[in-house]
């Protein structure tokens, strides 16, 4: 069954690591948001004079566990507290709606402004830098 986008949430905690937090505070009215993308690993070339056909043979190698990046609403108190975090690490989870969680520890917000449309809302966007390895807790 599909899982629908309504609901998700993203919170920070009040120290730099999930199990270390103990209070967690929701970043409110998000309009989109992207979970870790482009979690990828480096590819080391292990080919040598004798590679099968004269094709290149790789191993896997170090990992980058990517960004996070969403939009919010503009409220002046919400923006304040998300630009407060800029360079600051802090755990962060996303929750989606059936409860299955990303953890990212260490985390940071990497990019931060706002944006005006003449006919929209005033918006801004945000770019979390994942530090280490990000966990996804599937829900019971």
């Amino acid at each position: 069954m599909a899982t629908k986008g309504h609901s998700t949430k993203l919170e920070f905690g009040d120290a730099a690591t999930v199990a270390g937090s103990t209070t967690w505070t929701p970043v409110a009215k998000i309009t989109e948001i992207t979970p870790p993308n482009a979690i990828e690993a480096e590819d080391i070339d292990t080919s040598h004079m004798e590679s099968p056909d004269q094709f290149n043979e790789y191993e896997p190698g170090w990992a980058e566990g990517g960004e996070v990046e969403l939009t919010i609403q503009y409220d002046k108190e919400q923006n304040e507290d998300v630009y407060a975090l800029f360079r600051v690490p802090k755990a962060y989870r996303i929750t989606f709606v059936d409860g299955s969680k990303w953890h990212l520890n260490n985390s940071y917000v990497k990019a931060f402004g706002n944006e005006v449309e003449r006919k929209g809302i005033v918006t801004a966007k945000i770019t979390i830098k994942i530090s280490g390895k990000p966990e996804f807790v599937k829900a019971a």
